[in-house]
């Protein structure tokens, strides 16, 4: 749209042909929007043709941009605009074919595939398709690949962008082809304008494909050029700004002049952004709020360090919860992203998440919610190319580019028999897909009440009691959840297949009672914070031969009297193994834990009273009680059990 930049772009980019005197001499580009978002029920052919059609508009060039979960939907763009406009070229760009193109090319009827940025490539695609004679330039256009009509793909060379982000026209300049009408100040003041901060991330976390898609290169706008395209639109009464960016806090230098500028303009605004836990303190957080930050995202995905550092996030823990804390206390909203169905990602790692949350709610009267998302191994991320996350049941043929990549959050409803119902296909090899999403579903749903019952203003004392025993029954799902995956990880070596057989095993026992939300938490009882922390912290070397032959009760009092162990040995020991495995011994174990009064125990786990158990026989080495010997072999962190029968 603006023929100042296609002239210096021609000059730059040395190609002769494209060269004219003056800006006047460059065509002015009538481009349209069509937001597919829209179309309700239509099929994208009907809602197409409409468009055409109320439009009269014949296109030179149709461009579609997706990201992965929207890409069987731009086929049917593809398919629809060969038919409607066959003259016009097809061209698709974003993440997905920025990774996988020659593969998506050969699998869709688009003709060309543009990678990583595409402001210049773009513009050079428009010039040649108007100005150039010579029939085979696409070879010379960087950064694209492309398809001839015999289907042969050509890769063209990478991109070296020839112009820095401050020196490409304002984005904002296009607002019109977004908003009916840019000049009302009245309603301009309510809108958010999104601003473009930069390209790329310096960091290589596993679920991320920006590595693959910018190459490691971080491309990023001054702080001046961001606040002048800022203070132009104050000028026309808009108010609100996101900053978009994954790595915009990455600089204090950056940061402390953008504040500056904005304070010493006096500019009264709002504007959100995104950061990493690492890239921020205290006194940066003071300035950013002064200069009218309201909203921050944090991408935390776990609270599970063990787990943090598998996905190569390189954050620390502690670290999070120090920033939570300055946040809450300087009342910043936060919005805390949190992944599940990572590799390794186990039932007690879901809990280690949900008990950093209750112990560091972020402050968010905005949105009050978290976002938890299943993760997706994206084309170019580290999760794809180890093959350690499996997407099932929706590949349409052995060839990747037609797997139907799914929403990150897919939707959930609650059927009459009290199940959450909803579709995920994605597993691990020790999370199914259904645990997937039932922990997508009681994470989010904890977040989400926990911070209604903090921050909702507009409810009442009842209605905020409800919201907290809400997410008491989530954390309690969760709980449950544990431990039966911590029995059934005792089966060594535990394999994807191994995993399924032995929750089909569990439900058949339990009668499919632990299935059903509605089924546990119909009457349930608050676990103390120990019990939690135990269930977070621990491991069975062995014992799923044993502990399988709980019964539902059984193995929540069994794991309620381990808890008492643990507590009682300061927490040093985390490990639990047994000497000998067998159905015989679980039966044995079984009946012994039935005499156990509930009640006792309860009382016991509650006041942490280990000393006041009398037992049967008691030595230096050993603690014998309910017919069970418990060896204390404190160097090597085990409890080692002997049940004697």
């Amino acid at each position: 749209m603006d023929r100042s930049f296609l002239r210096e772009f021609a000059h730059r980019r040395g190609r002769s042909e494209l060269i004219f005197n003056s800006a006047e001499n460059y065509p002015i580009f009538d481009i349209s929007l069509i937001q597919l978002s829209l179309k309700g029920e239509k099929t994208v052919y009907e809602y197409l043709k409409g468009f055409f059609k109320s439009t009269d508009s014949n296109p030179i060039i149709i461009c579609v941009t997706a990201t992965s979960s929207q890409i069987e939907e731009t086929r049917e763009v593809a398919l629809a605009v060969k038919k409607l406009r066959p003259s016009a070229l097809r061209i698709i760009g974003g993440p997905h074919v920025s990774v996988m193109s020659s593969d998506f090319l050969m699998a869709s009827e688009f003709q060309m595939a543009c990678t990583g940025e595409g402001v210049e490539t773009i513009a050079e695609i428009a010039l040649d398709y108007i100005f150039s004679k010579d029939k085979n330039t696409a070879k010379k256009i960087h950064g694209i690949v492309f398809k001839d009509k015999d289907k042969k793909i050509y890769q063209n060379k990478e991109r070296k962008y020839l112009f820095n982000l401050d020196e490409y026209p304002h984005p904002s300049k296009s607002l019109d082809k977004f908003i009916n009408d840019p000049y009302d100040v009245s309603k301009n003041s309510k809108d958010i304008i999104y601003i473009l901060g930069g390209f790329g991330c310096p960091f290589n976390c596993a679920f991320c494909a920006q590595k693959a898609i910018h190459k490691g290169k971080i491309r990023e706008r001054s702080a001046g050029n961001i606040f002048s395209e800022i203070e132009r639109l104050y000028l026309k009464g808009f108010r609100k700004f996101a900053i978009v960016q994954e790595t915009f806090t990455g600089s204090k230098k950056r940061i402390d002049q953008f504040c500056s500028l904005i304070e010493e303009h006096s500019l009264d605004i709002e504007w959100t952004a995104e950061s990493r836990i690492d890239q921020i303190n205290y006194s940066q957080l003071v300035k950013m709020k002064k200069s009218g930050l309201k909203f921050i995202q944090i991408g935390l995905e776990s609270g599970d360090q063990k787990l943090l550092d598998f996905i190569c996030k390189k954050v620390k823990i502690d670290k999070a919860a120090d920033l939570i804390k300055w946040l809450n206390e300087l009342k910043i909203n936060t919005a805390v992203y949190l992944l599940v169905g990572l590799p390794g990602q186990d039932w007690q790692s879901i809990l280690r998440s949900a008990l950093f949350f209750v112990d560091n709610l972020p402050y968010n009267t905005a949105t009050m919610h978290a976002s938890t998302s299943i993760t997706i191994p994206y084309p170019g991320t580290k999760l794809f190319l180890d093959n350690n996350i499996r997407i099932i049941d929706s590949i349409k043929d052995k060839n990747t580019a037609k797997k139907d990549w799914q929403a990150r959050k897919p939707e959930v409803s609650v059927n009459d028999h009290g199940e959450f119902v909803g579709d995920n296909f994605t597993e691990t090899d020790v999370m199914t897909s259904r645990e997937i999403l039932e922990s997508l579903i009681y994470l989010d749903d904890l977040c989400y009440s926990l911070l209604h019952a903090r921050f909702d203003a507009s409810i009442g004392v009842g209605k905020r009691l409800k919201f907290l025993e809400y997410s008491n029954k989530m954390t309690y799902m969760i709980e449950r959840r544990t431990i039966r995956d911590l029995i059934i990880q005792a089966r060594k070596p535990m394999t994807s297949k191994k995993k399924q057989e032995s929750l089909r095993e569990f439900n058949i026992m339990d009668k499919d009672r632990e299935l059903h939300f509605k089924d546990i938490t119909e009457s349930f009882e608050e676990n103390p914070r120990v019990f939690k922390d135990f269930l977070a912290s621990i491991s069975f070397i062995n014992g799923f031969y044993i502990m399988k032959n709980l019964s539902v009760p059984n193995r929540i009092k069994w794991m309620r009297f381990c808890c008492i162990l643990w507590d009682a040995r300061s927490r040093r020991l985390d490990r639990f193994r047994f000497l000998k495995d067998n159905e015989a011994m679980g039966k044995y174990l079984n009946k012994c834990i039935s005499e156990i009064d509930s009640e006792w125990l309860w009382q016991k786990l509650q006041n942490n009273d280990l000393n006041s158990i009398e037992t049967d026989n008691k030595e230096y080495d050993y603690l014998e009680k309910f017919g069970i010997r418990f060896y204390v072999k404190d160097k090597e962190g085990i409890f080692n059990w002997d049940i004697k029968i």
